[in-house]
């Protein structure tokens, strides 16, 4: 029976293996870096407390069935815990699961945990949960990236007099697993051990620094370049502004030729109701090109809008109008 259970435990370890090895995580973002929410967040986070409170309503209205009625109670008590017992059959195992670190909506990072099959923490129906920062409820996630990856024991788990320290993440200096032998004990270890936790971690906040220092000057690229995009918007709207003058004032001039033909023509007609009409309509055309023709007024500069997010896309090259990371 021993070496049966064994033997299936091996099998379960290379089958876990298989499919991890066919995963491929993804990631959105970096949670780490400043983000600035987009519309499509906005939307989301919308959406997931519609649900929510639509949810919070079906709840009240089962409540109130189930006092009206003892037996829907009962029939319902059972139901969950039927639900509670087979969530309790779906507990996975250290190895099967991934971790992700996560932004949420609210702006604070959590760690969430899921199946190792899932490339994603949204695949695995994550969309949304509680912040344990802020303690808001339904925070969508806007950003995620994976936290740690599991990996399969290279051992079965079986009593032994013998100790063994195994150091995971990190930048490797020295050994990773360090155990007794014969003619060295763990505890003769302990001092190369500690020195490996430390060099470990200086690398680690390095490369955390380095990761931060990045992302700052990325943003100051990004501002550097949304700064130049506002500039070249406002040039592109005065041109177009000039243009449209120019266009205005080309119809305008053919307009003041058409009329000034059409003051010769009358001016050569007899005296009567006709003329009368065509010098009313001679005077009326004449004030409607003058207020048509842009050199009626001195020319001023326009005043250039706000420009919305879209309006900058055009000027930004590979950046994004909505963040550094976007």
């Amino acid at each position: 029976m021993i070496k049966t259970d064994l033997l299936h435990s091996r099998v379960d370890a290379a089958s876990t293996l298989a499919v991890m090895r066919e995963v491929e995580y993804r990631s959105s973002g970096v949670p780490l870096e400043e983000y600035e929410l987009t519309r499509g967040d906005h939307r989301r986070q919308k959406q997931s407390k519609e649900i929510s409170e639509w949810a919070r309503r079906q709840v009240e209205e089962d409540y109130a069935k189930c006092r009206a009625d003892p037996e829907r109670a009962e029939r319902r008590r059972q139901a969950f815990e039927n639900v509670a017992k087979l969530m309790q059959s779906f507990k996975k195992a250290d190895h099967e699961i991934m971790r992700w670190r996560v932004r949420l909506y609210c702006g604070h990072i959590i760690e969430t945990e899921a199946h190792y099959t899932y490339p994603d923490p949204l695949s695995a129906g994550s969309y949304g949960r509680r912040c344990s920062e802020c303690g808001k409820d339904r925070q969508t996630i806007v950003g995620f990236e994976p936290s740690s990856w599991v990996r399969i024991p290279r051992f079965d788990h079986t009593p032994s007099e013998r100790l063994r320290f195994v150091l995971s993440g990190g930048q490797p200096h020295r050994a990773s697993e360090s155990a007794d032998t014969p003619g060295h004990s763990l505890e003769e270890q302990l001092a190369e051990i500690s020195q490996e936790v430390t060099l470990r971690g200086e690398a680690a906040e390095r490369r955390r620094q380095d990761e931060i220092e990045a992302a700052r000057q990325k943003r100051i690229r990004w501002e550097a370049a949304m700064e130049e995009a506002r500039i070249r918007y406002a040039e592109a709207y005065c041109i177009r502004h000039l243009e449209a003058q120019e266009a205005a004032w080309r119809h305008a001039t053919g307009l003041t030729e058409y009329v000034s033909a059409v003051r010769v023509r009358v001016e050569a007609m007899p005296p009567g109701q006709a003329r009368t009409d065509a010098e009313a309509w001679i005077s009326w055309a004449a004030t409607t090109v003058e207020r048509l023709d842009p050199l009626s007024s001195p020319p001023r500069l326009p005043d250039v809008p706000e420009p919305r997010a879209d309006d900058l896309r055009p000027f930004l090259g590979h950046w994004s109008p909505y963040g550094p990371t976007s």
